[in-house]
């Protein structure tokens, strides 16, 4: 039993030792593609803002698209709730089945990617409001992401 054991432990170990070198590299090519595609969305969102910021009359807008966007998906989680509503009051016995938790679910996710576009428009308004500090703050997350990846 213990020869068992130690021939197990014996493989095992060389086994580890071969793939850390694989494993390693496919982890760091695995970080360098994640850090790549994040540079990528930093830049456009930097020439996002920057384009917002050198043309004022295009914040107006943008925002009132993110307003009406928010009252399109905010109409669908009022008519998911006046549908739960309206089989409560009619439903014979009160109770809630699957459908009816299905349309709560969906009206309970409109709710959420009200909320994600909610702060993407306060995010576009904090962003302008401090362009100085935004732009520093972006080119040096860019410029760092882009020595990590030179690093690995």
């Amino acid at each position: 039993m213990d020869i068992l054991a130690i021939t197990i432990t014996i493989g095992l170990s060389i086994a580890a030792n071969l793939l850390t070198p694989k494993v390693s590299d496919w982890i760091g090519r695995r970080y360098a593609k994640v850090r790549s595609r994040s540079i990528k969305q930093l830049n456009d969102e930097l020439a996002y803002i920057t384009k917002l910021h050198n043309s004022p009359e295009k914040v107006t807008p943008t925002l009132l698209g993110y307003v009406l966007v928010l009252v399109i998906f905010l109409s669908l989680a009022a008519l998911c709730g006046f549908i739960v509503i309206l089989y409560m009051v009619t439903s014979p016995d009160k109770s809630i089945n699957l459908p009816i938790a299905v349309i709560s679910g969906a009206g309970i996710a409109v709710l959420g990617v009200m909320l994600r576009i909610a702060l993407r428009a306060f995010d576009i308004i904090s962003e302008l409001a401090s362009f100085e500090e935004y732009i520093k703050k972006a080119q040096d997350r860019i410029q760092e992401l882009e020595h990590r990846n030179k690093v690995s």
